[in-house]
């Protein structure tokens, strides 16, 4: 039984945070569960084998958001409100024009992956690793798979299959890392393998969790693709821009600085990653619920952003408290310094987080152009940033450039907001 049906509009105090209780429930039982085996692995692996996983699943994830173009994104604006229409013909043509769309892109997606794969596997520092990266290509399809279907679960505010879903997701990935690191097999190859096959059994259940109303599919029309088409030629370039800024951390430190220091950042960065986990927890519950809102609803809204700003402070804090005592402890000697590291990406995580509520009134707005003009400036902060640090302070350096580019994506949308709210 499903705490929300269809047509579930109202935005009350109260039943927001019931749905944000059980979506962060669902999140922290699942990407929690994910996260503990991506805590568990470089600490069974050395700093050395982890790296070569994170590079060979820093491409994996570059090459699916750079396929991904904001499809998704597109999917939870328009199907939310022909879903709260009870508009389940035009709903069943959205989801089946989105499927076609974004199956078609991430197979040429993979293709150009296994064209220039020799290219890949020398700019990585991944030579004799051809095996790993062609693992990696084919993990996209169960894990796009599993993206579309958690949309779909997004759109139709079923957030308790959400929760069940990403549980089963992080349950696998746990309990394969268990089995892989038992049987002397946890292996960079063997991680990836088993990122791709929590992601299939999840999606597997994710789709019995699709109302019934939505369950076959209607031949869309050309309006339907269109709107896709119209509302992601903006996110393309913003997919691009956010896939890029995403991964150069990883292909920087792995380029310049090694695998072993490649290592050492992404397990730090996987445990920094908590804070992102919980901010979009807010987000999943609020995009499909303010699309389409008024502008004036949406002043109200964003009026509560200082609000956010003090509760995500404390979260932060607390989470930076607990990982700069336990991380150093937790992880062998071969990590020297991540304690630091992980303050510095903390901050990071932190301004991260700031931009979930201005980017749910851009969502609501339907301006892409300016989630395209946010990541650009973010992705050239970035490079600069990284151009200038890296060099001198290695993987600080490159942690502090992102906490420069997570505070210029805040800076700029706050900005943008302000400038949409007064229209």
């Amino acid at each position: 039984m499903e705490l929300l049906g269809f047509g579930s509009t109202p935005m009350n105090n109260k039943l927001f945070l019931k749905q944000s209780s059980i979506v962060f429930l669902g999140t922290l039982c699942g990407s929690g569960l994910g996260l503990i085996a991506m805590l568990l692995a470089p600490r069974w692996m050395g700093a050395t084998a982890f790296g070569t996983f994170s590079g060979a699943s820093a491409f994996l994830f570059l090459v699916i958001e750079m396929s991904e173009l904001g499809i998704n994104a597109g999917l939870v604006r328009f199907l939310s409100p022909s879903i709260q229409q009870s508009n389940y013909t035009e709903s069943k043509k959205i989801i089946t024009a989105t499927a076609l769309f974004r199956a078609g892109i991430t197979f040429i997606a993979a293709i150009l992956g296994f064209i220039f794969l020799p290219w890949i596997e020398t700019l990585l520092n991944l030579q004799g690793n051809r095996t790993l990266l062609i693992v990696a290509l084919l993990a996209i399809i169960p894990i796009t798979v599993l993206s579309t279907l958690t949309a779909i679960l997004q759109s139709c505010e079923r957030f308790v299959s959400y929760s069940i879903t990403t549980s089963i997701n992080g349950l696998l990935k746990l309990i394969l890392v268990v089995c892989f690191f038992a049987t002397q097999m946890l292996t960079p190859a063997t991680l990836i393998l088993t990122i791709a096959v929590a992601a299939l059994i999840a999606a597997l259940f994710g789709v019995t969790q699709i109302p019934h109303q939505l369950r076959s599919l209607l031949k869309p029309g050309r309006s339907n693709f269109e709107q896709i088409i119209r509302f992601s030629t903006w996110m393309t370039i913003w997919a691009l821009a956010i896939a890029l800024v995403s991964r150069v951390d990883i292909f920087i430190i792995q380029r310049q600085l090694g695998t072993t220091s490649t290592g050492i950042y992404a397990a730090a960065y996987q445990f920094a990653y908590i804070l992102s986990m919980i901010a979009t927890t807010f987000s999943f519950v609020l995009n499909p619920k303010i699309s389409g809102k008024s502008l004036e609803e949406l002043r109200d809204y964003y009026r509560k952003y200082p609000l956010f700003i003090i509760l995500f402070l404390g979260i932060t804090l607390l989470v930076l408290l607990f990982g700069v005592i336990g991380l150093p402890w937790f992880y062998s000697n071969e990590y020297q310094g991540i304690g630091p590291l992980f303050a510095v990406l903390c901050i990071g995580m932190y301004f991260f987080g700031l931009t979930i509520m201005p980017n749910s009134v851009l969502f609501a707005r339907n301006k892409p152009q300016f989630f395209a003009l946010e990541a650009l400036v973010q992705l050239l902060v970035k490079i600069v940033l990284n151009i200038l640090l890296a060099p001198t302070y290695g993987i600080l350096g490159v942690a502090w450039a992102f906490v420069g580019a997570s505070f210029s994506s805040v800076v700029v949308n706050h900005l943008l907001v302000k400038k949409l709210l007064k229209e």
